[in-house]
């Protein structure tokens, strides 16, 4: 079971691993074909296509053509479809970065506590793992401009950070008010 099935309540998983064993048995089909699939009425079909979409790419090239479908079912209403089009975008990290975090900008100071979870934990950890330089300013003015939904979706991150980095994270929570248990461990070891 993957990070995000273990995390999905019972019903959501038991969705998510149907639909994933009818993605891997399912038949060749075009990127044209999977792009008009999210375009479906139904959320079964829709899922199936963002699965099917990170079955194309595995462990490959992002498939530029799935960016944009995958970023309109951001705001799916069914929460799989929500989270794996997270997963596909999260493809791009590398390939798109400037894409990347306009998509995190938006959804990262959301009302909804589970976007900001999928934001956090899916897009924002990995870019700042990437290109902490370059986005680290952008994320640390609109934090001290006053978003606490923002601040929230960077405590769901789980710091696989250099100690520097994790340390100017510390100082940007802090100069908030916030806390993160794993950014303890650094203050406590430097005294």
């Amino acid at each position: 079971m993957s990070d995000e099935q273990a995390a999905m309540p019972p019903e959501q998983d038991e969705e998510l691993r149907r639909i994933w064993d009818q993605a891997e048995h399912y038949p060749p089909v075009t990127t044209a074909e999977i792009r008009q699939m999210c375009k479906s009425p139904s959320a079964e079909t829709r899922l199936l296509a963002l699965l099917l979409m990170r079955g194309e790419m595995g462990d490959g090239d992002p498939i530029d053509e799935f960016f944009d479908s995958a970023r309109d079912l951001i705001e799916d209403e069914n929460n799989n479809c929500r989270w794996q089009a997270l997963i596909v975008i999260g493809y791009f990290i590398d390939s798109r970065p400037e894409d990347v975090w306009r998509i995190i900008e938006q959804y990262g100071v959301s009302d909804d506590d589970d976007m900001r979870t999928g934001v956090g934990c899916v897009l924002l950890e990995h870019l700042l793992e990437t290109h902490f330089e370059r986005f680290f300013p952008a994320l640390r003015e609109i934090i001290l401009a006053g978003s606490t939904q923002m601040t929230h979706t960077l405590t769901l991150c789980y710091m696989p950070y250099p100690r520097e980095h994790r340390r100017m994270i510390r100082e940007l929570l802090t100069q908030v008010g916030e806390d993160h248990p794993m950014l303890r461990e650094d203050r406590d070891e430097s005294g």
